[in-house]
C-alpha cells in the first residue's frame, strides 16, 4: 500500500510541477504537498522493509 501511495504522490508531484512551470500558482502548492506526501510514503516503505528484515 505504501508503495502505491508513493507512486501516486510522485506522479501528482510531477504533474503539478509541470503546471507550475506553465505559471499556475496553485499548482506550486500542490507540487509541494505532493512532494511531501511522496517523501512520507517513501519513508514508510523503507521502515516496512527494515521491519521485515528483522
Amino acid at each position: 500500500a505504501a508503495e502505491a501511495k508513493q507512486r501516486v504522490a510522485s506522479a501528482a508531484a510531477k504533474l503539478a510541477q509541470g503546471k507550475a512551470l506553465e505559471g499556475d500558482p496553485a499548482a506550486a502548492e500542490v507540487a509541494a504537498a505532493a512532494s511531501a506526501s511522496a517523501a512520507q510514503a517513501l519513508a514508510e516503505l523503507q521502515r516496512q522493509k527494515v521491519e521485515e528484515q528483522q
